[in-house]
């Protein structure tokens, strides 16, 4: 029988290296899916090497697979893998080939805001940045303007029983804004027995398209006056974070198909409130009732005290939550109620 120090196994010396210049030589010479084999075999055994990350990203970009190669340049950038600056031209080159110029041109501001660029890269990225910026005023200008004709119709739309035009009205009016379909938009929000939803989803475009106005809401028969800019992201509020990471840690490995159920439920509860705060409970507490109505509604044999326990939160906590929900939009959650 062999000995514990028979099963080791010792690396080929300067296997690493030997690696590196493999995969090095295949990229010079263009062979491109051999350097990417070999790239891959380095990362297996040290997924951080900076030099074999970089080397991936470029031969994904030459097979074709931009997004991928992005995703690990902005993974080096935000772990601090390799010299930031060659990543960063890497990354930003990927970025323009996928046309998305406004992150060029957030990152770059963001960079020289920081007052740390190399002197031999400054007119660089600075002539880079000047061309994103241009492409971006590009894409707003070709922008379809709406004759009064198309915004009624998309206004039909708006208020038909089909969620698809539904949609495409939102998309249509609030990507093409002009007076009247602001208006229109306006009209819409109002209006309290309108889709809360839909109004939620107005108002993130409203925020992302930058309007600086003062619009009137009304949901769940209240009244609210703000601005889509200064309106903080849903999704990145505290709470929504937290209560996504509490399903996290407690569904998604035992159950990963309910997990994401659960995400479902919670993104809507989330765009039921928006703008509003969510209920003031605490995260453990919500996510409990998160997690207690998709079983429900995927059919799972649960009990409000196994949830409870699970969650270490108090069932008069956990039904109160519950109630509050219900109570905003019963129509939307018909799980919720008891």
């Amino acid at each position: 029988m062999m000995s514990n120090d028979d099963d080791k196994i010792i690396p080929f010396p300067r296997l690493k290296q030997t690696l590196i210049e493999k995969g090095t030589f295949a990229l010079q010479n263009e062979q491109y899916k051999e350097a990417l084999e070999t790239f891959n075999q380095l990362l297996s055994t040290d997924p951080k090497h900076a030099q074999s990350n970089l080397g991936k990203a470029i031969c994904l970009v030459e097979l074709g697979d931009m997004q991928e190669a992005a995703t690990i340049c902005e993974m080096m950038l935000n772990e601090a893998i390799g010299d930031y600056f060659e990543v960063l031209q890497v990354y930003v080159s990927i970025l323009i080939q996928l046309e998305q110029y406004q992150e060029v041109v957030d990152l770059l501001e963001a960079v020289v805001a920081e007052e740390k660029l190399p002197a031999s890269l400054a007119e660089f990225f600075y002539q880079l940045l000047t061309f994103c910026r241009k492409m971006v005023d590009s894409k707003k200008d070709t922008r379809i303007i709406l004759s009064s004709e198309e915004v009624q119709q998309f206004n039909d739309f708006l208020h038909s029983e089909k969620l698809e035009k539904q949609m495409l009205a939102v998309e249509k009016l609030t990507r093409n804004l002009n007076n009247e379909a602001l208006q229109v938009l306006k009209t819409y929000l109002k209006i309290d027995k309108n889709d809360p939803i839909l109004k939620s989803i107005i108002i993130r475009n409203l925020a992302e398209e930058k309007i600086d106005d003062l619009i009137e809401v009304h949901k769940f028969s209240e009244r609210m006056f703000m601005n889509p800019t200064e309106v903080e992201d849903p999704f990145e509020h505290p709470v929504t974070i937290r209560v996504t990471e509490t399903l996290s840690e407690v569904i998604e490995n035992e159950n990963p198909t309910l997990y994401e159920l659960s995400i479902q439920l919670w993104t809507n509860v989330v765009l039921i409130y928006y703008p509003y705060p969510l209920p003031a409970y605490d995260p453990r507490v919500i996510a409990a009732v998160i997690h207690f109505e998709s079983s429900k509604l995927n059919g799972l044999p649960t009990t409000e005290e196994e949830i409870c326990s699970l969650y270490e939160v108090q069932s008069q906590q956990m039904k109160n939550c519950k109630s509050d929900i219900a109570t905003v939009n019963p129509h939307s959650f018909p799980t919720f109620r008891t």
